[in-house]
């Protein structure tokens, strides 16, 4: 596994757990679990590039400032995905956004880019999905429900 950092704060630490849950989504062994809960890449190198505060805020310019880092380092590394799981809590057009503008320089880059299409579901006060960096249309946006168990639609939520 390659191990590089992108600190803003020089904090290796992950306070929150976010970025090392969605790490073991991504690539994770499943050797926790035996092999029951691997992720969806077991194995892949991951680059940790850390742009939150210690109670998880990020600034857009950091997020911004990491994106150019890895297109600056894409080759040195051999980096093909980008995974951001944040979004902005201000709803804009892709077409001002820079964290969107950061997101479609690494597109054309021939990088992959992997955006949340939020975590708080109904009670945020802005829809996530029309903020960055899910609203771009150059990016895959991912999200899940809950189907508990039914084929029904009208009983699906947010999971837990």
């Amino acid at each position: 596994m390659v191990e590089q950092s992108f600190n803003v704060n020089n904090n290796i630490d992950d306070f929150a757990g976010h970025g090392t849950h969605v790490a073991g989504i991504i690539a994770g062994s499943g050797a926790g679990s035996r092999g029951d809960y691997a992720g969806v890449a077991p194995g892949a190198s991951l680059i940790s590039l850390n742009v939150s505060e210690y109670d998880g805020m990020s600034y857009e310019s950091d997020v911004v400032a990491a994106m150019q880092w890895v297109c600056d380092n894409k080759d040195i590394y051999n980096i093909r995905v980008v995974n951001l799981s944040i979004n902005s809590t201000v709803a804009s057009s892709y077409h001002e956004s820079p964290m969107d503008a950061a997101a479609e320089i690494l597109w054309f880059n021939g990088i992959v880019v992997v955006a949340s299409a939020g975590n708080s579901g109904t009670s945020d006060p802005i829809d996530t999905i029309t903020a960055a960096p899910a609203n771009d249309p150059f990016i895959i946006t991912v999200g899940a429900t809950d189907e508990h168990g039914t084929a029904r639609q009208q009983d699906d939520s947010i999971p837990m």
